[in-house]
């Protein structure tokens, strides 16, 4: 898998888990899935800031 096909999934993982988290009427849910976007969001930054890097 291409580094631009593997951001792109996280970026839909993370739009996803937002969807999820705003669409739940757990709130226990919907907080363990936006840990779960912010998460990947920083993975991501990590990820392009390598890329700058390299």
């Amino acid at each position: 898998m291409e580094r631009t096909e593997l951001m792109e999934k996280m970026r839909n993982r993370i739009k996803l888990c937002r969807n999820l988290a705003a669409s739940t009427g757990d709130p226990r849910t919907a907080a363990e899935l936006r840990l779960m976007a912010d998460e990947g969001e920083r993975d991501l930054a990590r990820l392009q800031a390598d890329g700058l890097n390299n």
